[in-house]
């Protein structure tokens, strides 16, 4: 491993010990966005028999400590740190989707899903996991991944990325980039300039006919709910009428929906708030 402070122009490198005779390699690596001094790596051992093993480092990669990584298997996808805290990593592989809240002393399996890479989103707020099922979303890095959209063109997506224009590209192993809108409808942005904030779907994710929609109101106003898919696409649309100002709470009916991300839309006069949630099957 090779380490630059200067944008490249100069490199130190620093070595991960291996038994004598042996190959290793450096398969993915990963500095923590919060601190600098710490990154994971993982190491690939042999030549027809691989071994790999995770290691961590404290000290900017000057020395390197090998972690146990109990529960953490298979080959290596990639490496996520949460951008605030070191010690929350995520690492897929092809055994799946697994999370270490102890900075890779013991691990979680999430999803048994054959992860490819992985990629968070701000738009969708969530951990975008590339794998050969396809593209799933893992949103607030808590609960349970879902599926995002439809096949793009194969099941084996091997990578992904949030462009400027919030459009979701996909890499996948057909030799072909697909694109997909971030939810917001092209035709009719609803959501354009509108304040994430003052709506809530709870409890979310949705799993069962009981969710709530809730949200305030500065003032009176006839107000219409909208229920948009992740590709824009208007799945309910219907008026709520006249409704008084204050906390609000309208029934959210889910008969229909398939699992997935939703948005959510409130508009009035003087009134738009949209709010985001997950339907699990």
């Amino acid at each position: 491993m090779s380490k630059s402070v200067d944008s490249g122009q100069a490199w130190t490198r620093h070595t991960v010990a291996a038994p004598p005779g042996t190959l290793c390699s450096v398969r993915q690596i990963a500095g923590a966005p919060s601190n600098t001094s710490v990154a994971y790596a993982i190491t690939c051992t042999g030549y027809s028999s691989y071994t790999y093993k995770l290691y961590k480092t404290t000290n900017g990669g000057s020395n390197w400590s090998q972690l146990a990584a109990g529960n953490y298997s298979g080959d290596p996808g990639d490496i996520y740190i949460d951008p605030s805290n070191p010690n929350k990593i995520t690492i897929g592989s092809s055994t799946g989707l697994h999370h270490s809240t102890n900075g890779g002393a013991s691990f979680s399996t999430v999803a048994s899903l054959c992860v490819k890479g992985l990629y968070f989103s701000d738009v969708l707020g969530g951990l975008m996991i590339s794998s050969t099922s396809g593209l799933w979303i893992w949103e607030n890095c808590s609960g349970t991944p879902v599926y995002y959209g439809e096949d793009p063109g194969t099941s084996d997506v091997t990578c992904s990325i949030q462009d400027d224009n919030n459009n979701i590209l996909a890499g996948t192993n057909g030799r072909a980039v697909w694109a997909s809108y971030s939810g917001l409808s092209v035709e009719e942005d609803v959501f354009a300039g509108l304040p994430d904030a003052g709506l809530t779907v709870y409890p979310n994710p949705v799993t069962s006919s009981n969710a709530v929609l809730a949200f305030c109101l500065t003032c009176s106003s006839e107000i219409s709910v909208s229920i948009y898919d992740i590709f824009g696409r208007a799945v309910l649309c219907e008026s709520a009428g006249i409704m008084n100002s204050g906390k609000k709470e309208l029934p959210l009916g889910i008969d229909g929906l398939s699992s997935g991300i939703y948005f959510a839309s409130v508009v009035g006069d003087g009134v738009a708030l949209s709010g985001r949630f997950v339907v699990y099957r």
